[in-house]
């Protein structure tokens, strides 16, 4: 059942004019709550939009509304009281869509219901009890500390001035090129799959005894050499300042990183006993990557934390082989590739973390940064 029926019952409350701030509510593990058309909220993605983006109005001392682009705002369920839905796209808030914010940790708040004096229960993992958390049945009172579940991180977005935007992307090249440039990646591995089966092997004792039958063993052998071919292509479409409210000192810089890298090297390929296939490649590396860096403000002063890759994703595409006889072998050799960029996972976060944390600490990026953290 939707929220809407129940919601037409509500009493409307005076309206009281007040300047809305634009916020966002983010996950404990990053991801930002979208407005979904099934009236729901969802944690979905890394970086937000317009589904994510809200409007955060006041209804009076520490009492708040929320309302999504779209013009819905949020409300809880009326199953249990605590489950955070949306509601049609009205014209105003109502006694049931204001809730009393109430600050709990870093840049985390917690929404009180005025209609059920339930907090909201933002964590998909912890649904509360029909029973316990009925409406009927909170005995939850003001003064209670919210739990972990029922805490959503809030920030005001913010993006970074344009000629943040355009130094970041170019400093990122300039330092992957110095990492990278002259560096070849080697690596090979063997790898055995072996395939049997049972059969029957009856004897007087056990007649329904069975044996393993040994079929076949096929023995893999794989090595890979890569290095960059040309200069890499770094873009960062998305670079935003998560402010934390007003009375926090707290933010967060968000980065959405695109990189194309071009790459050249050889691959070989054996299968011992049916053939092998060696060949010189070239290939383009495509890669996504979401990084945070959390900001502290003290006493005029501005720290920063180490970078934290949030989600990295990383493709092949454009395969040239130099042998075009070996073409009919492109599926296992670019298989291998791929799997070689997965395999080295961790080691490609470490090393675009580093990346990072070195082109915000260059003086070409940190003096405007600093400068424009410290206007806020």
């Amino acid at each position: 059942m939707r929220c809407l029926g129940a919601l037409m019952l509500c009493t409307i409350l005076p309206w009281v004019p007040a300047a809305a701030e634009t916020v966002v509510l983010r996950t404990a593990d990053g991801r930002f709550l979208r407005a979904e058309a099934d009236y729901t909220l969802r944690p979905e993605t890394f970086v937000p939009g317009e589904k994510e983006t809200f409007e955060l109005v006041s209804r009076g001392e520490k009492q708040v509304a929320l309302k999504a682009s779209d013009g819905r705002w949020l409300a809880p369920h009326p199953r249990d009281g605590r489950t955070p839905c949306l509601t049609a796209a009205w014209p105003e808030p109502s006694r049931w869509t204001t809730f009393e914010l109430a600050p709990a940790g870093e840049n985390g708040f917690a929404f009180r219901s005025l209609a059920f004096g339930g907090m909201l229960v933002f964590d998909p993992g912890a649904k509360p009890n029909a029973k316990r958390d009925s409406p009927q049945t909170s005995t939850e009172k003001s003064g209670q500390s919210p739990k972990p579940a029922e805490t959503i991180a809030l920030f005001c977005p913010r993006p970074l001035p344009s000629v943040l935007q355009t130094i970041v992307p170019g400093v990122v090249n300039r330092l992957s090129d110095e990492e990278l440039a002259g560096k070849q990646y080697d690596k090979s591995w063997r790898h055995k799959t072996e395939q049997s089966i049972k059969v029957p092997d009856p004897t007087l004792k056990n007649p329904l005894q069975l044996k393993r039958q040994h079929l076949y063993a096929v023995v893999e052998e794989s090595s890979v050499q890569a290095r960059l071919d040309g200069k890499t292509d770094v873009r960062i479409p998305t670079a935003l300042y998560l402010a934390g409210r007003p009375e926090k000192k707290q933010g967060v810089i968000l980065l959405a990183v695109e990189a194309r890298l071009p790459v050249r090297g050889r691959v070989q390929y054996k299968m011992l006993n049916v053939g092998s296939a060696s060949t010189n490649y070239f290939a383009t590396v495509h890669l996504y990557a979401v990084a945070e860096v959390p900001v502290r403000q003290t006493k005029g002063d501005v720290t920063f934390s180490p970078p934290v890759l949030k989600r990295l994703d990383l493709a092949l595409s454009d395969l040239k082989l130099s042998n075009d006889v070996l073409h009919a072998l492109r599926g296992p050799i670019e298989r291998t590739i791929n799997g070689e960029l997965r395999r080295n996972e961790a080691r490609i976060r470490g090393q675009a973390g580093k990346s990072l944390a070195k082109a915000l600490s260059s003086k070409d990026v940190k003096i405007p940064l600093l400068g424009y953290l410290k206007l806020l």
